[in-house]
């Protein structure tokens, strides 16, 4: 098994493309250099895995975790998903712990000795969340990483607030985590007269691509 851990997405990374010496204004830009080949840039943003940062940390630790490397920030990403999952979404302290081994650090892991489609979280979960836009999956479902059509905000809506965990940690491959996590029952899921908070309410048809040319997107709605 060949596994990668990646981000996918760091934003403002240095470059040394004549296209960009135009960017003197960019506010990214650091030191006395701010024209031709010897441009620094410095990181402003990561994206990783669907929602961490938005959903578990307070807004005032965005800027600090977007800036950090994955690794440094690893503790403090972490304290905010306990704190989130344990205050604000009522769950066990199991749960929790599933969900910090799980969803930190904010890497992205791929098998490329697999076959077929990239599966969000495949690879810690066993091919166990399948939350495709495409219809089905192609190949094992191990592949990791995150596909374009991969509902990534509703598996960690699910994750946080339904019952995703207690059904999937049995067979899943998290580190640090061995053996059932019992359902706590605090599922915010529609049950019981509880709200269902395991959706962001923007179904596949708000997914439209333009496959063939960077950056994909589709046109705008």
């Amino acid at each position: 098994m060949m596994i990668k851990r990646i981000l996918t997405i760091v934003a403002a990374v240095g470059l040394s493309f004549g296209a960009f010496a135009s960017c003197s204004n960019d506010p990214t830009l650091t030191g006395s250099n701010t024209t031709g080949s010897n441009l620094v840039f410095v990181q402003l943003d990561r994206s990783g895995k669907g929602g961490l940062t938005e959903v578990f940390s307070p807004y005032t630790r965005h800027d600090a975790s977007n800036r950090a490397g994955v690794l440094a920030d690893e503790t403090a990403t972490q304290g905010d998903i306990n704190t989130f999952a344990t205050t604000y979404g009522g769950r066990s302290a199991a749960i929790s712990a599933f969900l910090q081994n799980l969803l930190a650090p904010d890497v992205l892991e791929f098998d490329y000795s697999q076959s077929g489609d990239a599966s969000y979280l495949g690879i810690e979960t066993n091919g166990q969340i399948v939350d495709t836009c495409s219809g089905t999956r192609n190949g094992t479902g191990l592949f990791g990483g995150r596909g374009l059509y991969d509902d990534v905000v509703d598996a960690t809506f699910g994750l946080v607030f339904g019952a995703t965990i207690p059904v999937i940690s049995l067979r899943s491959n998290v580190p640090n985590q061995s053996g059932a996590v019992p359902d706590d029952l605090a599922e915010k899921d529609g049950r019981a007269g509880r709200p269902n908070l395991t959706t962001d309410n923007v179904g596949c048809g708000g997914k439209h691509f333009t496959l063939a040319q960077f950056p994909y997107l589709g046109a705008p709605h």
